[in-house]
């Protein structure tokens, strides 16, 4: 036991923790790794929004641009 907890304390780091999830039943190991999953996830929600804003932000920019040269590019039609 002391060369486990030897080798957690050496391996984990406060960026890189280590998790000691149970295996004998898969519903709760499946729950456990996704509340751990969760848990690391929910502290980049504010840094993700802004990125993906962003994103959104500069594509609806190129798509706007592109349909203004598509329509520049239509040629006025000819009354018949």
């Amino acid at each position: 036991m002391a060369a486990y907890q030897d080798a957690l304390r050496r391996c984990g780091t406060e960026p890189a923790p280590w998790h000691l999830i149970p295996a004998n039943r898969k519903w709760y190991r499946n729950l456990a790794v996704a509340e751990a999953l969760v848990e690391v996830l929910r502290g980049h929600r504010k840094q993700w929004r802004r990125e993906l804003e962003r994103m959104s932000t500069e594509r609806l920019a190129e798509l706007a641009a592109v349909k203004q040269q598509a329509a520049a590019a239509v040629p006025a039609s000819v009354p018949g």
